[in-house]
């Protein structure tokens, strides 16, 4: 495992955490529930993923020493766009299914935000 290790599964433990008071929120205010909860899921499970290839991407960039502006900036873009495309699909695959809720999907994969910030504040 990469240098980020630590930092990964701690952003992803945070994720699920706050998932599962969106997820319980969720379930007492809504009547119908279960595509908010699947929405949820999917949208928690997505920002683990993107967190996770974000920071393959930068231990990838740091530990072959791109030296040429050009490289790193191709690089970075390169794998930016990845993660946006699969941002994107679960986002359409979540407008068109019946069984997932939109606002859960999207809840979901802004999760990183929060904790992110969280987490600076208490492990400073």
């Amino acid at each position: 495992m990469g240098t980020t290790w630590e930092i990964q599964v701690r952003v992803a433990k945070g994720i699920i955490v706050f998932n599962l008071i969106v997820i319980i929120v969720g379930a007492i205010l809504l009547e119908n529930w279960k595509p908010f909860v699947l929405g949820s899921i999917c949208g928690s499970v997505t920002a683990i993923v993107n967190f996770r290839l974000l920071a393959i991407s930068m231990e990838n960039l740091v530990s072959k020493g791109i030296n040429s502006r050009g490289g790193v900036f191709k690089h970075t873009i390169n794998r930016s766009l990845i993660r946006l495309f699969i941002s994107g699909i679960v986002i359409y695959l979540s407008l068109t299914s019946k069984h997932i809720n939109t606002a859960g999907t999207v809840i979901g994969l802004l999760s990183v935000k929060p904790i992110i910030l969280i987490q600076s504040f208490l492990y400073k």
